[in-house]
């Protein structure tokens, strides 16, 4: 039974959807955001360099692993990802510790996955870094729905999430 293509040359699998940023940066060795708004050259960047200089046994540590997925995804500080405003105080401690947070200017709820590649997945933070080295390190379908303990069309579906922009949720 195939696990399927290897990412460096895993087209997605929809007509007329575009290879993200994602796919791109794992594959010159950078893991980017799928988020759909511009970002300057390096902000929003995760990079398998940077997940390998700092591995060890305590880096799969839930908190740990929580604090650098989220200052990835939002490098430029806590803001409301509806209208981008500045969230503060108690807001703030909320949005670093993925909790629901109801914006006082646009009035919308959210937490700091909202309109992330991570968006309403839900699963704990070591296991979506495990995921996501594993999918950088080309590693098979198999062995990541192994080690993720979950199914290998999960698997399937969280590749095609995490490295196809487009995609509706």
């Amino acid at each position: 039974m195939s696990a399927g293509p290897s990412l460096s040359s895993a087209p997605c699998d929809s007509p007329g959807r575009e290879t993200s940023l994602l796919l791109k940066k794992i594959r010159s060795g950078k893991m980017e955001t799928a988020e759909k708004t511009a970002r300057t050259p390096g902000s929003g960047a995760i990079q398998l360099g940077e997940i390998l200089s700092q591995f060890s046994a305590a880096f799969f540590d839930e908190t740990n692993c929580r604090t650098w997925i989220l200052r990835q995804l939002h490098p430029h500080g806590a803001k409301c990802p509806s209208c981008g405003a500045e969230l503060q105080g108690k807001s703030e401690k909320s949005f670093w510790e993925n909790r629901r947070i109801h914006c006082s200017r646009c009035k919308n709820w959210f937490t700091a996955l909202s309109k992330t590649a991570f968006s309403s997945v839900h699963m704990p933070f070591s296991k979506m870094m495990l995921v996501g080295l594993m999918f950088a390190l080309g590693q098979p379908v198999r062995l990541i729905a192994t080690m993720a303990e979950s199914n290998r069309n999960t698997v399937r579906g969280w590749r095609r999430r995490f490295l196809c922009s487009g995609d509706s949720r």
